[in-house]
């Protein structure tokens, strides 16, 4: 099943990925958009916590660009290693999805994090519910894999040895 969803997935948005800010005309928001097909993706939202709303999507983009299996570069590595740290440190995993509604959203599917029981990421009513709920369980996918496998703590260790003293 999960090879299904992430090729559902990476046909909708093959990648590479990266964010920026925006707003949905109530919250300020970080959006992530397949640079390949300048689709929107999913997006972090926020009245106050700007650093941390930036810290989950940053994360998020990484695992998904490093998903792609390219050989070239470590995203994760890449990331500032307290951002890092800051990520595990909150949401450790393991990532689930979870079906909610908003009264002004609708229906998302929420990327949670079952330690701690918070959201990491939602869906928005940009596209359809099976492309919401792809997108969803692509992302705890790639989150899961990145926690099983060690990939965040080796690009923390990474990070922190490439960086100065």
């Amino acid at each position: 099943m999960a090879h299904l969803v992430s090729t559902l997935f990476h046909r909708s948005f093959p990648g590479p990925f990266d964010y920026f800010p925006s707003h949905d005309g109530v919250d300020e928001t970080f959006e992530l958009t397949c640079l390949t097909t300048d689709d929107f993706v999913i997006a972090t939202h926020f009245w106050d916590e700007r650093e941390w709303a930036e810290t989950r999507i940053a994360v998020v983009a990484a695992v998904l660009n490093d998903s792609l299996g390219g050989e070239d570069e470590d995203f994760l590595a890449a990331l500032n290693p307290q951002t890092l740290a800051h990520f595990r440190d909150q949401l450790p995993g393991p990532y689930f999805v979870k079906v909610e509604y908003c009264d002004y959203m609708g229906i998302q599917f929420c990327v949670n994090c079952r330690t701690s029981g918070e959201t990491v990421i939602h869906t928005t009513q940009r596209y359809s519910a099976l492309t919401a709920c792809t997108v969803a369980r692509n992302i705890a996918a790639v989150l899961n894999s990145a926690f099983l496998d060690d990939l965040i703590p080796a690009a923390i260790a990474n990070a922190e040895a490439r960086s100065p003293a």
